[in-house]
């Protein structure tokens, strides 16, 4: 399935493991989205939408506030997003397809 995305204009924080020319693991957050993700340095028919994301695993974080110790505390919800060479849990609605994506397109740029 091939996905219409036009991104956002919000930030995007991204940490990576491993080096160019090799298989990368990151992870980072978009809003209210955290994400998990391998990428490739070329392109590929089993990436989103042809390109170089081939795994990717998106969870909605919720905040909550201890009212008597006034900390905030940030939990995963469900996964709302997977792809693994194809697509497990698409995107449902306009929040998850924007997050989606402002997340490939930092990706991209790395």
């Amino acid at each position: 399935m091939k996905l219409d995305l036009n991104p956002p204009n919000n930030i995007c924080c991204v940490f990576l493991n491993g080096k160019r020319n090799e298989c990368r693991e990151v992870s980072g957050f978009f809003g209210r989205y955290t994400f998990s993700a391998t990428v490739h340095d070329k392109n590929s028919k089993q990436g989103i939408n042809g390109g170089s994301v081939i795994v990717l695993t998106v969870w909605r974080v919720s905040k909550t506030v201890n009212r008597i110790s006034k900390t905030i505390n940030y939990i995963h919800e469900t996964e709302k997003m997977n792809y693994n060479r194809g697509w497990i849990i698409i995107p449902h609605n306009k929040k998850e397809k924007q997050a989606l994506s402002a997340i490939l397109h930092c990706l991209k740029r790395l």
